[in-house]
């Protein structure tokens, strides 16, 4: 098929998919599950249009994980967390989850790096369809998987120590920009531009360096968020949250139109697999809810893939976005549902 065909098929596939989105699965009021499938098998169509040319996207991306880690970051408010929850039971949860998932990723792929990022993607739940006296639990273990990002992307990048020293070190810097810089009083526009800058550039320099965004993001949110409340996060992450849907569904459309070349039988039979062991472990946990991934896992991976292609082969990129859509219409199926939210939300 030649690339002028190729492109008119994408477009077509692409008009379609929209079209059964909007008037059939009306996707402005999907729920968690529905969503992820549907912007997945859209972001495989989206391949043959962009023709593998993935770098006019990476400004976004970049954007993307620093917004996730940020967010994720300035949402931590340790003094009122301490007051809340108890950290041993995210603790005790989430350890052995991410043991058990690095184990099997290991004596899968024989290799450390991919072992960990696939271990730590699978080992991270999401918030929808778990009990309302989970999540606060649960989302706990995005906030104890996020540094171990670091340590893996220091791993992949060599000077191990040296690599940690970088991440923490942009992290303060750029934590303590964003305190300074952002309680300047300044019109809704400029603070709106100063912020998305600041991410931009932090996102960025951390992926030029081979660091983490989303950690880079993430240790300069907290920072942000547990400074004396001379500026309050009130200011700022209510601007953001607005973002999370938009750049959630981008990464999902990445995922699919990076992975979509590489879905092969081996891939699948990966999928299959990683499918078979996060369904047992969510019916022996009897949490149904446990059996979603998190949006940061799609981040880590994407994040991870992106900056050292050489460490992870993209027939995982492509098991990872399977069991994605594998998990999602599992959940689908068996009715997990939200109490009072249907669409994605994540606070």
């Amino acid at each position: 098929m030649n690339i002028p065909v190729k492109i008119l098929f994408s477009l077509l596939l692409i008009t379609f998919l929209i079209v059964v989105g909007k008037k059939v699965l009306r996707m402005e009021r999907a729920t968690y599950p529905m969503m992820v499938i549907f912007y997945v098998l859209v972001g495989f169509a989206f391949y043959p249009l962009l023709n593998g040319k993935m770098e006019v996207l990476s400004p976004f991306l970049l954007l993307s994980l620093g917004v996730v880690g940020f967010l994720e970051g300035a949402a931590l408010d340790l003094a009122r967390l301490r007051a809340r929850v108890d950290f041993r039971r995210p603790v005790i949860y989430f350890f052995p989850t991410l043991f058990f998932f690095f184990l099997v990723s290991w004596l899968l792929t024989r290799a450390l790096l991919p072992a960990l990022a696939l271990g730590l993607a699978l080992s991270l739940v999401s918030l929808y369809g778990v009990d309302e006296e989970k999540r606060a639990m649960v989302g706990l273990w995005e906030i104890l998987g996020i540094p171990f990002l670091a340590i893996i992307f220091s791993l992949a990048r060599g000077d191990f120590f040296t690599s940690l020293v970088y991440h923490l070190g942009l992290a303060l810097i750029f934590g303590a920009i964003a305190y300074i810089s952002l309680g300047i009083k300044a019109t809704p526009g400029e603070v709106n531009a100063l912020l998305l800058g600041l991410l931009l550039f932090s996102s960025g320099t951390s992926s030029f360096l081979l660091l983490s965004p989303i950690f880079v993001g993430f240790a300069s949110g907290l920072l942000y968020a547990n400074l004396p409340k001379l500026v309050g996060t009130e200011r700022m992450i209510p601007r953001l949250i607005p973002m999370e849907k938009p750049i959630f569904i981008f990464l999902l459309l990445y995922l699919g139109f990076t992975s979509f070349p590489y879905l092969t039988w081996k891939a699948l039979g990966l999928a299959l697999l990683f499918f078979a062991l996060k369904t047992l472990y969510g019916v022996v946990l009897g949490e149904k809810g446990f059996l979603s991934l998190s949006p940061l896992s799609v981040a880590m991976i994407l994040s991870f893939s992106v900056h050292f292609p050489q460490h992870f082969p993209k027939q995982y990129l492509a098991a990872f976005s399977l069991v994605l859509l594998l998990l999602e219409a599992e959940e689908y199926l068996l009715g997990v549902r939200e109490v009072r939210r249907k669409s994605y939300v994540r606070r």
